[in-house]
Formats: structure tokens, C-alpha cells, sequence
């Protein structure tokens, strides 16, 4: 995956949990706080270390 497809389709995920739960609270933290593991570990089985995440 290129950098470029990765930050869209998070960039999708963020946009579409706001568009739903942006007047929710909790559930919006609860969303996004998976959100951020789901690509966390996504970014692990790529072979991306912890590091390289951090520096964006």
C-alpha cells in the first residue's frame, strides 16, 4: 500500500465515524480510539515499526 491510499482511506474512516457520532461523545472516542488500533495493527502486519507511525 502507498502512503497516499493509506492516509485517504483513513482519512474516509475518520470522515464518515464525525459524520455519524460527531454529536455523540462517546461513541465518537470509542470509534476513533478503534479506528486508531484497527490501522496500529494494520500497520504492524505491513512490517511498519512502531517508530515510523509515531513521525507522522
Amino acid at each position: 500500500m502507498k502512503s497516499n491510499n493509506i492516509e485517504k482511506e483513513i482519512e474516509k474512516a475518520v470522515a464518515h465515524i464525525m459524520a455519524f457520532y460527531g454529536d455523540q461523545p462517546d461513541k465518537f472516542l470509542y470509534k476513533m480510539t478503534c479506528l486508531v488500533y484497527e490501522w496500529y495493527c494494520k500497520g504492524l502486519k505491513l512490517g511498519i515499526k512502531t517508530e515510523e507511525i509515531l513521525k507522522h
